[in-house]
């Protein structure tokens, strides 16, 4: 396996190896194979202020698979940097960068690694308090995206896309 620091990712893609883009590819690829479809939908701009310390994009990402009688919906975040910069700004302002389905997945299986572990040893796991109302929140946030994932994708299919994700 190979395990790239973030220099050695910088020299890589300096000599032509980009190997996000090559996951994106790999995702797109494994995606289309198994007849499913990926759409992010733009909700809005959310800007850092006092009641919410990070600025980001808020986006809808949903799964649609030829065989399952439902979309399956992801609320996704980006940082507000993750844009495409216009050509002519002075006519045509930057605009958020949509994610890619290896983007979401790569964070979406991430949150389902967590939701077979109980609440006590995802606190500890990650650091949280037990007794935090936040802690709980987010652990069951986990559990629900770890549902939502298993109505689209089986759990050989979560396993294939988490090795093609290893290097993401």
């Amino acid at each position: 396996m190979l395990m790239a620091t973030l220099w050695e990712h910088s020299l890589l893609k300096m000599k032509g190896f980009n190997i996000m883009s090559e996951t994106v590819e790999k995702i797109n690829e494994y995606l289309q194979a198994k007849n499913c479809t990926f759409k992010a939908h733009f909700v809005r701009k959310v800007e850092k202020s006092k009641t919410n310390d990070w600025g980001h994009f808020a986006w809808v990402c949903e799964f649609t698979r030829i065989g399952k009688p439902d979309t399956v919906q992801f609320n996704y975040k980006m940082g507000l940097g993750h844009i495409v910069r216009s050509k002519r700004p002075e006519y045509i302002p930057d605009k958020p960068k949509a994610p890619s389905a290896a983007d979401l997945l790569y964070s979406v299986l991430l949150d389902a690694s967590y939701s077979a572990i109980t609440f006590e040893d995802f606190c500890n796991n990650l650091g949280y308090d037990t007794d935090s109302r936040k802690a709980l929140e987010t652990y069951l946030l986990c559990q629900e995206n770890g549902k939502k994932l298993g109505e689209i994708f089986t759990n050989a299919e979560e396993a294939e896309l988490n090795s093609l994700l290893e290097d993401f």
